[in-house]
């Protein structure tokens, strides 16, 4: 009995440590949904306000080319290029008919104890 309890604390201890790679691609992938969406208070708590500020200021600007550009965004990860310390990532988007190159960047904040959204690039081909 008290091997199985030990064995079940040592399990609980490690789903508490997630892949930091893992973690950084969901961020990614809930933010790239939320822009996707226009659900700007969403991205907000997964990014520095500036970044999402930036794609809320297109939306207002243009939300006719905006839902053009990202009604095909795919927010599938493609790669994910990690930091030594794993501390910093760029997350990359599969490509999609009209974007390539599509990317995160997240940095893990000490003072906050998560990872954000530092900034981001939706690459575009201009077909419109």
């Amino acid at each position: 009995m008290k091997k199985l309890l030990l064995i079940s604390a040592f399990t609980l201890g490690l789903a508490g440590c997630g892949d930091p790679i893992d973690d950084a691609s969901e961020i990614a992938t809930e933010y790239c949904e939320a822009i996707k969406r226009t659900n700007f208070d969403d991205a907000k708590e997964l990014a520095v306000g500036y970044v999402v500020d930036a794609n809320e200021r297109w939306f207002d600007k243009d939300n006719r080319k905006y839902r053009k550009v990202f009604g095909d965004q795919r927010c599938s990860i493609k790669n994910v290029d990690a930091s030594e310390d794993e501390k910093s990532f760029k997350v990359y988007f599969s490509p999609s008919l009209k974007s390539e190159g599509s990317f995160v960047e997240i940095e893990y904040s000490e003072d906050k104890g998560e990872y954000t959204v530092t900034s981001d690039m939706f690459a575009v081909y201009q077909f419109f």
